[in-house]
């Protein structure tokens, strides 16, 4: 695994670890419980991140690759409306476009299915069961990240330097995974 790679999966690990103790300290408040670490949802938590961080690390690189942020600038005074002028080059609207609805619907549906998949197993689910939680849940859970993930993609895209996404996307990840975690665990 290459620096970066490890960096994101580092970062993925302990941000998912992070919402599950968030989630559980949300849980135990609610509930009027004393709060008390649960070790195995951390674990799963972390393990998700380590599993499904580096596909994700190598899907957006492969986009960012297949369809550039900038667009080489040729001349100067060629002002193409597919182009939004930016300090470091110009933004292309169509491969931003292409970015995100390839990111929301294969990218989407990918990580929704491992995580159904995967988070099945780590709790012990047979594969009937885990099968029946994948039909059952699948599109509520992508419907649900419709909610959220389309905005932090779009913003992403647009504002943030490919370099940085991981990053933002790991912190988006924070909350979105108390979310999955109130909603799964709770």
């Amino acid at each position: 695994m290459s620096g970066p790679l490890i960096t994101a999966t580092t970062q993925a690990v302990f941000l998912g670890s992070l919402s599950n103790v968030i989630a559980q300290a949300f849980s135990a408040y609610d509930s009027q419980k004393l709060f008390s670490f649960d070790v195995i949802d951390i674990l799963r938590s972390a393990i998700l991140g380590a599993i499904t961080t580096p596909p994700n690390f190598l899907w957006q690189n492969f986009l960012e690759k297949k369809f550039p942020s900038k667009k080489e600038i040729v001349q100067e005074e060629s002002k193409k409306s597919d182009l939004i002028e930016n300090e470091e080059g110009r933004l292309s609207k169509t491969n931003t476009v292409a970015k995100f609805f390839l990111d929301q619907t294969i990218g989407c549906w990918l990580n929704t299915l491992a995580f159904l998949l995967l988070f099945g197993f780590l709790k012990g689910k047979g594969v009937l069961e885990i099968e029946n939680e994948v039909r059952g849940g699948f599109w509520s859970m992508v419907f649900s990240s419709y909610r959220f993930w389309p905005l932090v993609t779009l913003t992403n895209l647009i504002l943030v330097p490919p370099s940085q996404r991981i990053l933002v996307g790991n912190l988006a990840g924070l909350v979105w995974g108390i979310f999955v975690n109130l909603v799964m665990v709770g």
